[in-house]
């Protein structure tokens, strides 16, 4: 006889110590089981990375090691994934009770003695290998005949004429567990008990030689609801024959009677546990299910008589692809339906316990059932009958002893419907969550690009998808370039951690500035930002809105400051300029990575006239000034010769715009300066972009005021060239590099402001002032 199937094969994994031990192992289950595979582990170490590539049908562990625990090997096992569901026998010597109950807490299936009969060995093996078989397969084609609670509640139906007995095990039952228990002292009625009370346990009383009792172990493995429910054998005998052929008609377990109460229970317990967590994997299962899953054809019997059920079951067990349960109690048909997600509901008009047009109701009344197709099974022809039943909300109505044909004819069209119903709200659903990945996606996208395009700009972009296609066009927009003044020296002597903080409230303020504007940031470079201004949008008041923008900027820089100075840091100051000309505008790099921004020697010009600002100052192009009318007001001009330009540029500096903006800057009004006591002479050379070019120059600082000075020289400065400057003398070294910008020339003496000017340098120049001399300090 081989228990486990003739299409079986039992892969079995024996962890322990003694290779003596596994290989008597592996000879006895040879000698009954021809097609097995054994693979022996004599280190736990190695026990999870041979599992993973031997995919065990059964484990079989020692609980003693000379290094290592059992119990924590047990523990691994069940933890991991490729053993979580796979029985785990664990053989010991000897096992003390709490050792065993330790190890049915930790997940085992079965504990089994060393010393034990040899044939209730390789029966208790078999039979854990051929029902890990069984419900595999039916985990994989979703068959679950009982509901699914929200947790573990034992549900115990217990077959035994003994009133006693059945009282002694709900009451322990009962004290310490969440339980239900359902006891039964007729065996005649056993079927028709758990039909009803849909168990997660049984227990089943069998005396020795009882044959009726056999063959009701033998039924409740045969019947579709019961069939995979784990079942306890107890007996008064312990022969080890009648162990051998309990298990190999199908029980779980086997228990002498003789047994303390606390052992049966502990079994009922391990029992339910474990077909609560195969019911779990089920439901996982069922609700992941692809096309293949969708094929089968589901269909639940629901009938009174038993006999007839199992006719109907007759009719169809010959179609492979229609899987076929039935319950015979209809206060249970919902709960059973729920579980078993029927395509196609066999429904008897009339049963003693309800009435068949009341279980249609609830059947469309419930969410998971109310599209289920029903066919009502009668042996009446009445049309009075037929009207109740189609009023109700049967789909079908057919007579009993209709013809085998036509009654799967019937089966396949009911359930083709469902399954393309079914099938076209899935497409639905796809879609309707397709839709909302893409919500979601344009969310984020707004929200990404919403940190530097206006909202417009990106709705825009989303709207019209070709532009962001590679490549570009000419456009005529107003490009506008802020620059912190001096920050690069400043940072030298910044922690890195205080410069970031310091960029990052400069770029947020500036930020939050352009977008109101309906600027877009083409990119932040350092402490700069590169803003524009008629892309890619287009608008009239391209140079007003960049103008007013810049203006609000320079006024938002009181803020940064008051932030900075809450933080302990110094504070900055901004240049700003504007260039309104022709660009390229458009998605520039590759299609792997790519920026929206502009390009050409507008955007050139637009750097140099920034170039030439000094803190708090917008300087703007003629064009720009042309473009924005008289609304301007002009607070001086001067004329230029950027490197790169072949003719002199006039630009005009900016203090405010009136119209619909009504933004002002305060009137400058010129410095006074005061003669330093002892003048302060220097040492400078004149920058070309960021480098110092040419050799060193000599000159003094004659006057002094704020963050402006009147410099004295041989060398003959021009108005707008940046200088780098060091103060001489014994002990100066320390106050560092000075940087400042031409903004008066004639002659010997040229007024400059400081772009940077060190704290200890400020210090000194105020002591010279008053007459003070000394080092920095």
């Amino acid at each position: 006889m081989n228990p486990s199937g003739p299409d079986t094969t039992l892969r079995v994994l024996m962890v322990d110590q003694s290779a003596q031990a596994c290989a008597h192992v592996r000879q006895l289950l040879a000698e009954r089981l021809p097609t097995l595979e054994f693979a022996p582990c004599h280190c736990p170490g190695q026990t999870f990375d041979l599992a993973g590539r031997f995919s065990p049908t059964v484990v079989i562990q020692e609980l003693t090691f000379p290094e290592g625990d059992g119990f924590e090997l047990l523990k691994g096992l069940r933890r991991n994934p490729q053993t979580c569901n796979t029985p785990v026998l664990v053989l010991t010597r000897g096992c003390a009770e709490a050792a065993k109950n330790r190890c049915f807490l930790l997940g085992a299936s079965d504990v089994l003695d060393k010393d034990g009969d040899s044939e209730e060995f390789i029966a208790r093996v078999l039979h854990h290998g051929r029902r890990a078989a069984e419900l595999g397969k039916l985990a994989s084609r979703g068959v679950t005949t009982v509901s699914l609670p929200a947790k573990h509640i034992i549900k115990l139906v217990m077959i035994d004429p003994s009133r006693a007995a059945c009282m002694m095990v709900a009451k322990g039952l009962q004290e310490r567990d969440e339980a239900e228990f359902t006891p039964c002292h007729d065996p005649a009625r056993a079927l028709e008990i758990v039909d009803t009370a849909m168990p997660t346990v049984i227990v089943q009383s069998l005396s020795p030689g009882d044959m009726d009792g056999f063959s009701l172990l033998r039924t409740l493995r045969e019947n579709p609801a019961s069939r995979d429910i784990p079942i306890i054998i107890l007996s008064s005998t312990s022969d080890v024959h009648q162990k051998v052929a309990a298990l190999e008609s199908g029980a779980n377990d086997y228990v002498v009677k003789s047994a303390n109460v606390e052992e049966v229970l502990r079994r009922v317990r391990h029992h339910s546990s474990e077909y609560f967590n195969l019911l779990k994997l089920r439901f996982a299962a069922g609700k992941g299910k692809g096309d293949e899953g969708k094929k089968a054809l589901r269909v639940l019997m629901v009938d009174d008589s038993r006999a007839i059920c199992f006719a109907i079951g007759k009719m169809l067990e010959s179609e492979p692809e229609i899987v076929f349960e039935f319950v015979t109690a209809a206060m249970a048909a919902a709960d059973r339906a729920r579980a078993f997600r029927p395509t196609v509901i066999l429904q008897d008009m009339e049963m003693p316990d309800r009435s068949g047009i009341d279980l249609l109701r609830e059947y469309r009344e419930d969410p998971l059932l109310g599209d289920v197709p029903v066919i009502i099974l009668s042996g009446t022809t009445a049309a009075a009958a037929k009207a109740r039943a189609f009023a109700g909300g049967a789909n079908d109505y057919v007579e009993k002893d209709m013809d085998r044909i036509e009654l799967i004819s019937r089966i396949r069209y009911h359930s083709s419907a469902y399954l393309n119903r079914l099938q076209l709200d899935a497409n639905i659903q796809v879609l309707l969550e397709a839709q909302k990945r893409l919500e979601l996606r344009g969310q984020f996208i707004k929200k990404t690009f919403g940190r530097y395009l206006s909202d417009k700009v990106v709705q825009s972009l989303l709207d019209t998808p070709e532009g962001l296609e590679l490549g570009g066009e000419n456009r005529n927009i107003s490009i506008l370039m802020a620059d912190l003044r001096g920050f690069t020296s400043l940072s030298e002597n910044l922690p890195p951690q205080t410069v970031l903080s310091m960029i990052n409230i400069f770029l947020q303020v500036m930020t939050e500035i352009i977008l109101r504007h309906n600027g877009t940031i083409d990119e932040f470079i350092g402490d700069a930002i590169l803003a524009m201004f008629g892309a890619p949008e287009h608008r009239e008041d391209d140079a007003r809105r960049a103008v007013a923008c810049a203006i609000a900027m320079q006024l938002a820089m009181e803020g940064v400051n008051r932030r900075n100075r809450q933080e302990g840091y110094p504070a900055v100051a901004m240049g700003i300029g504007i260039n309104t000309g022709e660009v390229i505008v458009g998605n520039i790099g590759s299609e792997m990575r790519s920026k929206y921004g502009v390009v050409g020697k507008n955007v050139n010009l637009t750097s140099r006239i920034e170039s030439y600002t000094v803190g708090g100052q917008i300087l703007a192009s003629a064009s720009t000034v042309a473009a924005c009318g008289p609304i301007l007001r002009i607070d001086g001009e001067m004329t230029v010769m950027p490197k790169g330009v072949k003719e002199p540029v006039t630009i005009y500096e900016i203090g405010g715009i009136g119209g619909d903006y009504h933004l002002f800057l305060p009137e400058k009004k010129e410095a006074v300066l005061r003669r330093l006591v002892k003048p302060q002479p220097v040492t400078f050379r004149i920058l070309d972009g960021k480098d110092a070019g040419g050799s060193s120059h000599s000159g003094t600082i004659v006057a002094y005021a704020g963050n402006e000075a009147e410099l004295t020289g041989e060398a003959l400065l021009a108005a707008l060239q940046n200088l780098r400057l060091s103060l001489d003398g014994t002990g100066l070294a320390e106050c560092g590099e000075l940087y400042g910008k031409v903004i008066r020339a004639g002659g010997p003496v040229s007024r400059i402001i400081f772009t940077y000017l060190p704290e200890k340098a400020a210090n000194h120049l105020d002591n010279l002032l008053s007459g003070e001399e000394g080092a920095c300090n």
